[in-house]
């Protein structure tokens, strides 16, 4: 499996749905899912009417050929991760939900969601030690509420407040956001590549209609191989995190676990938060409303695990929608050391 390191960069503003279901406009993130953007990817080639492509692209992922992670920010060329849910015990184990001083942990990295990943490992070593670590928080976004006006479908013109983000900067100080893209065969790279160019033109996220979610690529694409610098000490450490081999695992994704899965898995010795992933699909017609798809669980991104649950790959399309609808769940991951 190789990895190939995506930077993205809109000159635009973005909002995604976040992970409390039923949120309005007025709530949003400025990170996307990996389910999100499977999905996107999807919608951009039922557009080219080849049935034969989306399947290809969705049975690579279920076989696990292809994976994707999330959206995750950066800043010039330092990239960031999730904030694992591990918490360690005095003695510097991963500890058990309930543990003394996990209260103590939680409460000092309350504001704390993203960490770079050049300083992931010192910052486990902090937690281990029981030291505070020292990771500051980055701004990576403007938060914008705007005033905006439903008329569409209203007898009487409604007001509603819509909620986006600018992402900000130029040069070592510009921040945007970054994927993942583990690929078995490598030989599908260009068609992948040409999904994303499409996309980008077409947007990801909501209120497309506002110009939101446009976006281009930052670099050239480059393989995160865990040997050499590309652009700095980061994507050096996350090649390395991607291919390292460890008694404890996070994930850059939401996971839908299979259910035999979940048998073999020892949950006393995992960390994790819960996600509820529902949403609209989009139908390719544009003159069709969208429709509500299927409402799944999944193990949220952060959440670390003794082993590597492959996850799944579901079709949660709404009755009679005419198309299949795939809700990513797989699972990419990186070893946890220090």
């Amino acid at each position: 499996m190789k990895y190939f390191l995506y930077k993205l960069t809109f000159q635009s503003a973005v909002r995604f749905g976040g992970d409390f279901p039923g949120a309005g406009l007025e709530k949003g993130e400025f990170t996307c899912r990996a389910d999100t953007f499977f999905g996107a990817l999807c919608l951009e080639l039922i557009k080219t009417k080849d049935a034969g492509a989306l399947e290809e692209f969705a049975n690579m992922a279920r076989r696990g050929e292809l994976l994707l992670s999330d959206l995750m920010p950066y800043a010039g060329h330092e990239l960031y991760l999730p904030k694992p849910f591990v918490f360690f015990d005095p003695g510097g184990h991963p500890a058990a939900s309930g543990a003394a001083n996990e209260k103590h942990q939680a409460k000092a990295l309350k504001e704390l969601k993203y960490i770079p990943a050049s300083s992931f490992d010192q910052y486990l070593k902090s937690l281990r030690l029981g030291k505070p670590p020292e990771v500051e928080q980055k701004n990576f976004a403007m938060k914008n509420i705007r005033v905006k006006v439903a008329i569409t479908g209203k007898t009487v013109p409604e007001p509603y407040h819509m909620c986006s983000y600018l992402f900000k900067g130029t040069g070592e100080e510009k921040t945007g956001l970054y994927f993942i893209l583990a690929l078995e065969k490598e030989n599908y790279l260009e068609k992948f590549n040409n999904m994303v160019l499409s996309l980008g033109m077409s947007g990801i996220g909501g209120k497309k209609n506002s110009a939101c979610g446009g976006f281009g690529l930052e670099d050239d694409v480059a393989e995160l191989d865990g040997l050499y610098e590309i652009y700095g000490p980061s994507d050096l450490a996350l090649g390395r995190m991607l291919k390292r081999k460890a008694n404890l695992c996070m994930a850059l994704s939401p996971v839908i676990p299979e259910p035999l899965e979940l048998d073999g898995l020892d949950l006393k010795k995992s960390f994790y938060g819960l996600t509820v992933r529902g949403g609209f699909a989009m139908p390719a017609e544009r003159n069709k409303n969208p429709l509500k798809k299927k409402t799944v669980a999944a193990f949220a991104s952060g959440s670390c695990f003794p082993l590597r649950l492959k996850g799944a790959v579901l079709d949660v399309a709404p009755p009679d929608f005419g198309h299949s609808v795939y809700r990513y769940g797989k699972g990419l991951y990186i070893g946890l050391g220090a």
